[in-house]
């Protein structure tokens, strides 16, 4: 039993890769904004390295004792010069992803709108609109927040620390030792730290989802709620919902 609890948690992991793959196929007349997004992120992250080096050697003469301040500012318009020509990358980069996650979320909610109209009616009556409209909406925007920086993101983290771990294994082999034997143990405590944060964010999603599904009953069934006088109850139900997702705010809030 356990092996198959553990098979099916590997399966629900891996299952990540292929709806991945299925989103990339489904948008494969955006995929060129995608793509052009990354060309910029991959020659744009060694130049921030560069940038930095430009900027460490610039405080260097400014703080030096004895340098001339001659020295000082070609190092400055050089400084400048590169940032001015980085910058329309950046927006370039961000214009270019931003593109894609349109084009692919235009094809998701006509995807989203085909299948909510063939929905068979003993679906329809087991879960409540409103929290299918809440999750709809919720899963869209993580959507689109992973498209928009999360695709660029990851590629740019992994460029800029490929062209930092060279910069610092060229500048200081023994430092850069020390903080790769380092760097992991601290993204294990922030890791470990973080992980109640997350499981109170997913329960307070899940909180505001019966919140939104109690308000919209509530909204289009007046007339029965007043027929039947369950305006009283339905407020309490209500309140009783809000409140909890108040204490679940708290507690992410602490």
């Amino acid at each position: 039993m356990k092996d198959q609890h553990t098979d099916k948690r590997k399966d629900k992991s891996l299952a990540v890769f292929p709806l991945l793959r299925r989103l990339i196929k489904a948008s494969r007349q955006a995929n060129l904004w995608l793509l052009l997004a990354c060309l910029i992120v991959i020659v744009s992250s060694p130049v921030s390295v560069y940038l930095a080096h430009i900027l460490g050697r610039t405080m260097d003469t400014a703080t030096a004792a004895g340098n001339d301040i001659a020295d000082f500012w070609p190092m400055m318009l050089l400084l400048g010069a590169l940032a001015l020509s980085f910058a329309p990358f950046a927006f370039a980069a961000t214009w270019f992803s931003g593109r894609y996650a349109e084009n692919v979320l235009a094809h998701l909610r006509s995807l989203i709108a085909t299948k909510t109209a063939n929905l068979p009616v003993r679906f329809l009556e087991t879960n409540h609109s409103g929290k299918l409209m809440t999750i709809m909406s919720n899963d869209l925007a993580k959507i689109k927040t992973m498209l928009t920086t999360d695709f660029t993101g990851v590629l740019e983290q992994v460029t800029l620390m490929i062209a930092s771990l060279t910069y610092m294994i060229s500048t200081d082999w023994q430092l850069t030792l020390v903080t790769l034997t380092f760097t992991p143990l601290l993204f294990l405590l922030l890791s470990t730290a973080t992980k109640p944060l997350t499981r109170q964010t997913v329960k307070m999603q899940e909180a505001v989802a019966e919140v939104n599904s109690l308000a919209q009953d509530g909204l289009s069934g007046q007339v029965l709620a007043k027929s039947f006088n369950l305006q009283a109850i339905l407020a309490k139900a209500f309140a009783h919902k809000t409140v909890g997702v108040v204490h679940k705010a708290n507690k992410i809030a602490k």
